[in-house]
């Protein structure tokens, strides 16, 4: 009934309708006293208040997709335009109209926060009673790449918001880098936010190494840094030495970028550069130095190229029934 009651589809433009008080406030009873099943929430979750939708978050991810793709829609959509339920004489008073219970920056920023949160295990063969997991990441970026699909929602504006929570928290959620990446390639003109966010990072994490030991948020640390050279060069310079050389690890070609900008440098702002960085511009890296060694053929190693066979000492080619 409540479904039917409160379709979107039913107003004029789309937009959700934002359920009586006295609606949410029966639903909460019920779901607090009789039925604790997220589902009963569904209908009037625009309804509920933001910390009630933040606490339901874990809960709603774990759900159907279509089910899951349907609330974060809703949600989007409630955030921008709701309608009340018409009276009797078919009028809508202003007042009744408000928005739903949170922004879609907040909404994102909340569901990358989902892998801190503890779910409590149901099995009863647990050996502790109060034994506790957390939310698969899978089921978090599903959630995210959802609220991406509503473009509309997620402007310029609302995704630079975003991004500045997300690196101000520590620690810093593992899908942020992602989300970054992603905004850069729907609003190039981020770039500069993502120096910021880089630099940023870069320096809390000199302090905490969190970035360091967690291999996605590294991963997505440098392929930012590839798409935004030679903007980003200024951050690598920031970084300690090892970690600058496991960054020209994972892409060498930054290493001949970066020496290059160095080069066209004045001598004045060339000395300001450690000298352990400028050795480790000026060297391969002796792990990228041996990897070539163990791909190249023995006798290059030994400084020479094998010379081709003679004709003569070349076997007999074998006939395969594939030549028939």
């Amino acid at each position: 009934m409540l479904h039917v009651l409160l379709d979107q589809q039913k107003t004029t433009n789309g937009s959700p309708i934002m359920p009586p008080k006295t609606v949410v406030d029966c639903v909460r009873r019920l779901y607090s006293q009789r039925n604790p099943e997220i589902r009963c929430l569904l209908p009037v979750v625009i309804g509920l208040t933001r910390t009630e939708v933040l606490a339901a978050l874990p809960s709603i991810v774990q759900l159907q997709d279509r089910l899951v793709k349907e609330i974060i829609s809703r949600l989007l959509r409630a955030s921008v335009e709701c309608q009340a339920i018409p009276r009797a004489d078919g009028t809508i008073d202003d007042c009744d109209r408000k928005l739903g219970p949170i922004s879609p920056e907040d909404l994102v920023v909340a569901i990358h926060q989902l892998e801190f949160v503890q779910m409590q295990k149901e099995s009863a063969d647990s050996t502790e009673p109060d034994a506790k997991n957390k939310l698969e990441l899978k089921l978090i970026l599903r959630a995210c790449l959802h609220c991406f699909a509503e473009k509309k929602f997620y402007t310029q504006e609302r995704l630079s918001l975003a991004i500045s929570q997300l690196v101000q928290l520590d620690p810093v959620p593992t899908l942020t880098m992602r989300t970054v990446m992603q905004a850069l390639a729907l609003y190039p003109r981020l770039a500069g936010l993502v120096i910021t966010v880089l630099a940023r990072l870069a320096h809390k994490q000199v302090r905490s190494s969190h970035i360091w030991k967690n291999s996605a948020l590294w991963d997505g640390f440098v392929r930012c840094c590839m798409k935004t050279r030679p903007q980003c060069f200024q951050v690598l310079f920031l970084l300690p030495t090892e970690q600058l050389e496991s960054v020209f690890l994972k892409e060498s070609s930054l290493r001949q970028h970066m020496l290059r900008h160095v080069e066209n440098l004045s001598n004045a702002q060339r000395q300001q550069i450690p000298d352990s960085v400028m050795e480790l511009l000026q060297h391969e890296p002796e792990q990228q130095q041996q990897q070539k060694e163990q791909t190249a053929p023995d006798d290059e190693v030994n400084g020479h190229k094998r010379h081709a066979p003679s004709h003569e000492d070349e076997p007999e080619p074998k006939i395969s029934a594939l030549d028939s």
